[in-house]
């Protein structure tokens, strides 16, 4: 009985702590939605889909919290059948962006030389999604570069001329995630060995948008490691300790006391009672009769006779 306690404790309080990890999961979906760039280079409905498990994992914890509570299997059972759904598409979410991540850690060290010799075909699908997100920004914004001052600064200096105001995120964007120094003109560099139609160093004067491409690759390939790396490790985690909970569900299920449907089982006390209805004091002795007339009086004695 301690252990069914302490497993109904246990699943309440983790059940608490997943209202809390749903909200965060609705607040980082919007956040996703709201931040432009990171809404562009991820997939495809990722931030809605990070809502829609948010709101399925507070609808999770609001049944394992009432069944829980009322140790009811009309909420423990959908309980358990919602976190076994969850924990698979969780897994297969979290081996996908741990599969990205390899891919582009092997993107990240491969040389542009002969990239497409040492990367797989997977390793290219996933450089070529980059490149196709990359290059309708870039036909969006249709940027105008100012080569002499992001040579200057280290990183790219651009301005978006393009019609549609909702790409002008591609500024900033490129400040932030494209470097390009004078030394990445030179001929032999990494930078011209991708960038294969830029011209020479003294006839440089802007960037086509394979150049700018090359220049922001090495960055977003990093940034991108790091983020499917964390959702990765993020979702297997949560899928741990919903297995757990899947667990201290069907146990209390299994366990739930039998309760009687109906009328509940009425038991007398031992002690013997006595009944005052008339009928009763004609019937008995009067002289074992406690509701007779006392000697010397004509009242009646109280109804309750005083108890041995």
């Amino acid at each position: 009985m301690q252990c069914r306690s302490f497993s109904r404790l246990v699943l309440i309080f983790t059940n608490v702590l997943f209202l809390v990890l749903g909200g965060v999961l609705i607040v980082i979906g919007g956040y996703m939605m709201h931040v432009p760039d990171l809404n562009a280079f991820s997939a495809d409905g990722i931030s809605s889909a990070v809502m829609a498990c948010g709101v399925l994992i507070v609808l999770i914890a609001l049944l394992g919290c009432c069944g829980a509570h009322w140790e009811s299997k009309v909420f423990l059972c959908p309980y358990a059948t919602l976190v076994t759904v969850s924990v698979v598409a969780q897994l297969a979410l979290a081996g996908l962006m741990l599969h990205v991540h390899h891919s582009l850690v092997h993107i990240s060290q491969a040389s542009y030389a002969n990239q497409s010799a040492l990367l797989s075909e997977d390793d290219q699908i996933i450089l070529g999604s980059l490149h196709s997100i990359f290059n309708e920004a870039y036909d969006a914004c249709q940027p105008q570069v100012d080569l002499i001052k992001s040579l200057q600064v280290g990183s790219v200096v651009l301005q978006c001329m393009g019609a549609d105001p909702s790409y002008q995120w591609f500024a900033p964007f490129a400040a932030n995630r494209c470097s390009i120094r004078k030394q990445d003109l030179l001929p032999n560099s990494t930078f011209r060995q991708c960038a294969k139609d830029m011209a020479d160093g003294a006839s440089a004067t802007q960037l086509t948008k394979e150049a700018l491409f090359c220049s922001c690759e090495a960055n977003l390939v990093a940034w991108m490691d790091e983020q499917s790396e964390l959702i990765g490790t993020i979702v297997g985690v949560i899928a741990g300790f919903e297995v757990a909970l899947v667990l201290l569900s069907f146990y209390l299920v299994c366990t739930q006391r039998r309760r009687h449907r109906g009328y509940q089982e009425i038991r007398m006390p031992l002690r013997p009672q006595f009944n005052a209805h008339p009928y009763n004091n004609l019937r008995m002795n009067p002289a074992n009769n406690p509701y007779q007339p006392q000697a010397g009086r004509t009242a009646q004695s109280p109804l309750v006779p005083p108890q041995p």
